[in-house]
């Protein structure tokens, strides 16, 4: 049950945990009577998968010395910047219009 519901998780900027509602949902849709404990459970196990998943995206952060911006200064990482930035959009507009 746990895979069910955690395969159909929303996300954000990145994977919500399973809400009540969610596990409510679940029971209903399903015609499943998860007990008190069984709900727990499934709470426990999200639990430490979101632990876990946000541990791993610790590790992938960059260092704490890496610049969170391009100074101005660097006119060849700002130009590669705004070459990508108008690649991105050039794509999202072909894939708008068809």
């Amino acid at each position: 049950m746990f895979l069910k519901l955690s395969s159909r998780r929303t996300a954000g900027m990145a994977a919500n945990p399973i809400t009540f509602a969610d596990i409510e949902a679940f029971q209903r849709l399903t015609l499943t009577d998860l007990s008190a404990w069984e709900v727990d459970v499934i709470c426990q196990l999200d639990d430490a998968v979101m632990s876990a998943w946000a541990g791993e995206v610790k590790k992938a952060k960059p260092k704490a010395d890496a610049p969170a911006a391009i100074p101005v200064s660097d006119t060849k990482s700002m130009k590669a910047m705004f070459r990508g930035l108008a690649a991105r959009k050039r794509l999202a507009a072909e894939q708008k219009q068809g």
